[in-house]
């Protein structure tokens, strides 16, 4: 499900769907 990170800007520290 990587999908969802690929829409959008990969930050790190950030990412969405960990949610940590």
């Amino acid at each position: 499900m990587d999908d969802g990170n690929r829409h959008q800007p990969v930050v790190p520290g950030r990412l969405p769907g960990k949610g940590r």
